[in-house]
């Protein structure tokens, strides 16, 4: 057992400046919120991943970075990108990995990797694999799902270079790509080259990835995105499109074209993003959509037809038959409140059909959900209690009303203002001022801490303040 000492590690915002350049639209705002805090009590205990319970391609470039050449490093890559398909898989990895280690070389071949990525890789600065390049597109496919593995990164590792980088990207994307009104929703196309009749069309697994994009750079108090008007009505109009196509019974078209094709590939995936929304936004439109599609994807396919194949046509568009395209389902399960015994007969299917899969490999993936109990889908007894990210707090201000919504495994404390929430449950404080400089600290029962202090933006008298939790034992199934 390793005991590890954590010291408080303070965020300072940084602000950023933006006169008329089109592709940023970011008014300069100043100390929106001062800082925010993540921390522990002084000691606590937690198991680390060990270098030799890591993956064995993961453990070959462990051993083998510092003695890489510049063409072997991209010889490499160009073989990683190649088998992913996404360069960001591979930094959404080992951030992962560094985090569950704490080991100062995996960190460390992770932040060289990305400098590497971003010289050789860049075309105009876009971030693009040889196959991109060839292909001739940016698409947004690509860069949604590319910069929503790289805010997992961050998530994991709170790197700086990892921001900038999303933040780069987005710009470049927002700059060469002009929005389309579509069903009344103003979306980005597939891509600034594609000129057809379909090349602006709701894709709801594209739309959710782009949505869940914007919605993290919009609540994050460091990026130069931060409470920016654009990039919130960017993230809800790329959502309530993807989500306008979602029928009453919770079937979940694969396109706007395709419309009466059930997403048996996509779908999970597209369920893991809205659950990641419905707790940032605590909408009850995407909670109860979640909770539809959960109970569509359980009741339309089973052990003997987990996906649709050729025999269902109409139904039916192409094969993508992988493990993860089932077990992907189960965070829609727990939304929809399906009984814990589904879920483990559902996940014991997907282990007997897949015999590579290991069913420990969720949690790093599902980590940032948070939220989802282990012991939900798995009988499983793990011989080491793994780190737990901290709890996320996602605060907005509208007009004279503030919305906190805390997403984290198990919350124990809430306090703002000086005034303890008597019972981690939804509620509303009425009446309450909010100064600058005041905070809001949220505590776990792994003694993460987070802390924000407040800023002018969300300083004011006579508010009220809506508190969402999401955790073990606020389940989103009950919402």
């Amino acid at each position: 057992m390793n005991f590890i000492k954590i010291f408080p590690i303070i965020l300072l915002l940084k602000t950023s400046e933006c006169r008329g350049n089109k592709s940023i639209q970011i008014e300069e705002i100043s100390e929106l919120n001062k800082s925010i805090e993540f921390t522990s009590d002084d000691y606590y205990q937690v198991e680390l991943l060990k270098i030799e319970e890591l993956p064995g391609s993961v453990r070959r470039i462990y051993r083998e970075w510092d003695d890489l050449s510049q063409e072997s490093k991209k010889i490499l890559f160009n073989d990683i990108f190649e088998k992913e398909n996404y360069w960001g898989y591979f930094f959404s990895t080992w951030a992962k990995y560094s985090f569950y280690t704490e080991n100062p070389k995996i960190l460390r071949i992770f932040q060289e990797a990305l400098r590497f990525v971003k010289n050789e890789y860049s075309v105009d600065g876009v971030i693009m694999t040889e196959r991109e390049v060839l292909e001739g597109h940016w698409y947004r496919e690509t860069f949604a799902r590319n910069m929503r593995l790289l805010l997992d990164a961050y998530s994991y590792t709170n790197d700086l270079a990892v921001l900038g980088i999303i933040e780069e990207q987005t710009n470049l994307w927002i700059g060469t790509n002009e929005k389309s009104n579509v069903k009344g929703f103003k979306i980005y196309p597939y891509s600034s080259k594609l000129k057809n009749a379909r090349s602006s069309e709701i894709n709801p697994n594209q739309n959710l990835q782009m949505g869940l994009v914007f919605s993290k750079l919009y609540f994050n108090e460091k990026s130069k995105f931060y409470m920016n008007d654009f990039i919130k009505e960017s993230a809800l109009n790329e959502i309530k499109a993807g989500l306008s196509l979602v029928r009453e019974n919770g079937f979940f078209p694969l396109n706007q074209h395709a419309i009466n094709v059930g997403d048996s590939n996509y779908a999970g995936l597209s369920t893991i993003v809205l659950y990641e929304l419905a707790q940032i936004w605590a909408d009850p439109d995407f909670i109860d959509i979640l909770k539809r599609v959960g109970i569509w994807l359980e009741k339309s396919f089973n052990e003997s037809r987990p996906w649709n194949t050729k025999d269902d046509l109409p139904d039916y568009h192409f094969d993508q038959f992988t493990a993860f395209n089932l077990f992907s389902r189960i965070p829609a399960f727990y939304a929809a409140g399906l009984p814990s015994q589904r879920a483990k007969q559902w996940m014991e299917f997907v282990k007997t059909k897949f015999t590579d899969f290991q069913i420990l490999d969720l949690t790093p993936r599902w980590d940032n959900l948070q939220s989802l109990p282990e012991n939900y889908y798995s009988n499983h007894k793990r011989n080491k209690d793994l780190k737990h990210l901290p709890p996320k707090l996602y605060v907005r201000k509208e007009d004279n009303v503030v919305f906190i919504n805390v997403v984290g495994s198990e919350i124990k404390d809430f306090k703002i203002c000086q005034l303890d929430q008597n019972s981690i449950k939804d509620g509303v404080f009425e009446d309450l001022e909010i100064k600058e400089g005041d905070q809001l600290k949220v505590y776990d029962v792994h003694n993460n801490m987070t802390t924000l202090v407040f800023g002018p933006l969300m300083a004011g008298s006579h508010l009220k303040v809506f508190v969402n939790f999401f955790d073990y034992n606020n389940p989103i199934k009950n919402k």
